[in-house]
């Protein structure tokens, strides 16, 4: 069977029509040779291992929707690594048993526990870019704690500590795992005696950046001039204190604006769980005035309702920074980043007298410990009030403190709208384009 290839993408798997009945469509990816995509006549998408590479058939990976195309391709990078150093190894002595690969226990590791967790995502980045291609073929055992220390050293000397720490970790986490597992005949870690803080450094101090009044009063009004769909994104965050991703990725499906509740899935949360926010009434309004994509269950989109805007956020910042410039008549006291919004939140909420419990059950943390185990209560009235006295308090700083202006926007800021336009609420569903210098 002749199979196209081409260069998979995530709008192109998800553009692919049923195939004919009783029939199914295969096309493999150009990136990781090996790995190929399935729909079949009932429009299921699945990723799957080309069975040339050394197995009996094609091995399922997993569902697209459940799993992305970058998750498809690092765990088909592992099974590839795995395979080769299965067909690479020599064939040992009658009633000895092969030592076991770097590359097979990864993939045990990363099936058997790390999948589970929730940094899973990393731990197969990790595996699959940085320690497979530099140990992937070699025993398991044959790793000494002086390679291990080298490694990190050249990831730290990148300027990146932590990305260095991130590694040190996920090695020493396999190793832990391995040695439990007491199947793979290693009773050593090359990461004993080897300390985090001595050969890396510190890690950085937690952010404690949390925006001022006058500068809360700036961004809102930096949303309302910035239009659809980056200011109403930066203004829901500020409603509700959730984070960046659950925000601009968020389904129509998942609001029930009747009864003033969203309901993130579990796929969509980072702690893996179903998290409710109980929505201000500001938010309701603002959601029943965006517009809806035919065909398309995004709530913000910035190319018709094809993708949620996740890769335009480092543009929208800066173009968000200057208005807020404008209407603060000046700069901002310090640098900020996206997430000094939710930390901002959180501290206001303290400040209007929220209890801890309902505040951190608003942002999405909830309880710990026993009390996880033993208090079922929900906390929905408490959190419903809560969020709603926030946007009260919100909205009454800025009918106080800050008088409606029109921005000044010279057009030769190279971040900065042309100063020909008019303001962005005026032609709603428009956002300003800060390479170009105007709307489109």
């Amino acid at each position: 069977m002749d199979i196209p290839r081409r260069a998979l993408s995530h709008q192109f798997v998800r553009s692919l029509r049923p195939a004919p009945s009783g029939k199914q469509l295969w096309i493999a990816d150009d990136i990781v040779p090996g790995l190929l995509v399935r729909v079949d006549d009932r429009g299921h998408r699945t990723f799957h291992l080309s069975k040339a590479l050394g197995g009996k058939g094609e091995e399922a990976l997993g569902v697209f929707g459940t799993m992305t195309l970058g998750d498809a391709r690092l765990t088909a990078r592992l099974r590839i690594a795995g395979l080769e150093a299965i067909q690479s190894s020599r064939r040992p002595p009658r009633g000895r048993r092969p030592a076991p690969t770097f590359a097979q226990v990864c993939g045990d590791y990363i099936e058997q526990y790390a999948s589970r967790k929730k940094a899973a995502h990393a731990a197969r980045a990790i595996t699959a870019n940085v320690l497979l291609p530099r140990w992937g073929n070699r025993p398991l055992a044959s790793i000494t704690r002086a390679e291990v220390v080298d490694l990190i050293e050249e990831i730290k000397g990148r300027g990146t500590p932590h990305a260095a720490r991130l590694t040190l970790w996920q090695v020493r986490s396999l190793y832990l795992w391995a040695i439990g597992a007491g199947r793979y005949g290693i009773e050593d870690s090359p990461c004993d005696l080897i300390n985090s803080k001595r050969l890396i450094g510190m890690a950085a101090h937690p952010r404690d950046r949390v925006l001022s009044d006058p500068e809360i009063v700036a961004l809102w009004r930096a949303g309302e001039w910035f239009s659809y769909p980056f200011g109403d994104i930066y203004r829901l965050l500020l409603l509700t204190g959730q984070r960046r991703g659950e925000v601009a990725a968020a389904h129509w499906s998942e609001f029930d604006l009747k009864n003033a509740e969203w309901t993130i899935p579990p796929e969509r949360h980072k702690a893996g769980v179903t998290h409710s926010v109980m929505l201000p009434t500001e938010a309701v309004r603002i959601l029943t005035r965006l517009p809806r994509w035919e065909g398309s269950d995004l709530v913000f989109s910035h190319n018709g309702g094809k993708s949620s805007p996740r890769g335009n956020f480092n543009q929208a910042k800066r173009s968000l920074s200057f208005l807020m410039h404008a209407a603060l008549g000046g700069p901002v006291s310090s640098p900020w980043v996206t997430q000094d919004i939710r930390r901002t939140v959180r501290t206001k909420l303290a400040e209007l007298g929220v209890n801890d419990v309902v505040a951190e059950i608003v942002l999405g943390h909830g309880p710990r410990g026993m009390i996880r185990v033993y208090n079922r209560y929900r906390y929905r009235r408490e959190a419903t009030e809560g969020l709603q006295r926030w946007s009260d308090h919100l909205l009454e700083m800025v009918r106080m403190k800050v008088e409606p202006i029109q921005p000044e926007l010279p057009y030769q800021s190279p971040i900065a709208p042309s100063s020909t336009d008019k303001p962005a609420e005026a032609l709603p569903y428009a956002w300003w384009s800060p390479r170009r210098g105007r709307r489109e």
